[in-house]
């Protein structure tokens, strides 16, 4: 089977696909979840995991909202969605100001306006969503969150995609490459993943849990790696004084913001940027 698609191996490798052990061939994974992201719809790509891997995850974060202090993870959420707001509100006094201007020297400025309105958007959602209080984080439908997240960022994934994976020192295989499953037993399959610019094939195995491929490497750790996190979350407890010292600092990160939403000239926005960067000295 031939892709002509550019995508890591790497990552392909990280997810999975459903298909039967007696349906298509494992190797089909690759090119479905190619074809998902080089359309530009990276939220298909969570149809992919096996329910049962969705509701272990779904279960964790459920679990950590039962045991998460609501006094700072609501608050902490309020202070994401006034960042946002200074993102949006208040975003040519944040280009103007020297230290951002000179980071963004000989940018594409209609470029780096792209990539802040994405992250309005995807923050503001997040800080307006159910993940944002503890009582949604108790009942939250984790994979109809993300799927619209995903999709309503899925452009700014798509573009960012080959250099972000790049800087992890993986390449981004333009051309295509071919895929061939070599074996499949009890459960296992082993592709190949040979690359059209005459890179050096890889091989990895696959292993099917309820009717999903998934990376072996991943099946094998899974229930072990659940069971890990949730005796973590039964040890995990919040103490009054990791309180006590989380809300002067709310307070102040909260006094800033609110200094720079009300700021009326640059003046003004410059002055609440030094006690922000002063404060961030002290952390």
């Amino acid at each position: 089977m031939k892709l002509r698609v550019a995508v890591p191996v790497t990552l392909v490798t990280a997810f999975v696909v459903g298909c039967s052990d007696s349906g298509p061939a494992p190797d089909q994974s690759i090119r479905q979840l190619s074809q998902a992201l080089e359309e530009g719809r990276p939220q298909d790509v969570l149809d992919t995991f096996p329910p049962r891997y969705k509701a272990d995850v779904t279960g964790l974060v459920h679990t950590f909202g039962e045991k998460m202090d609501p006094e700072i993870w609501d608050r902490g959420f309020e202070v994401v969605g006034k960042v946002v707001r200074v993102l949006d509100e208040k975003r040519d006094f944040l280009l103007k100001h020297p230290m951002v201007a000179m980071m963004t020297a000989g940018a594409d400025m209609e470029e780096v306006n792209t990539q802040l309105d994405g992250a309005v958007e995807a923050y503001g959602k997040i800080a307006s969503g159910p993940i944002a209080t503890v009582e949604g984080l108790k009942t939250i439908d984790l994979e109809a969150f993300l799927k619209e997240l995903l999709a309503d960022s899925s452009d700014e994934i798509v573009k960012t995609m080959p250099e972000a994976v790049e800087k992890l020192g993986v390449p981004w295989l333009e051309g295509g490459y071919e895929t061939e499953t070599l074996s499949q037993a009890d459960g296992v399959a082993t592709i190949r993943i040979t690359p059209a610019d005459g890179s050096p094939p890889t091989e990895m195995q696959l292993a099917n849990v309820d009717g999903y491929w998934v990376s072996k490497e991943i099946a094998d750790s899974w229930d072990a790696d659940i069971a890990r996190a949730r005796a973590e979350l039964e040890e995990f407890e919040i103490d009054d004084e990791m309180k006590a010292q989380f809300a002067p600092m709310m307070d102040m990160v909260e006094g800033i913001l609110d200094e720079m939403l009300a700021a009326e000239n640059e003046v003004e926005f410059g002055q609440a940027v030094a006690k922000a960067m002063q404060l961030s000295e002290n952390f």
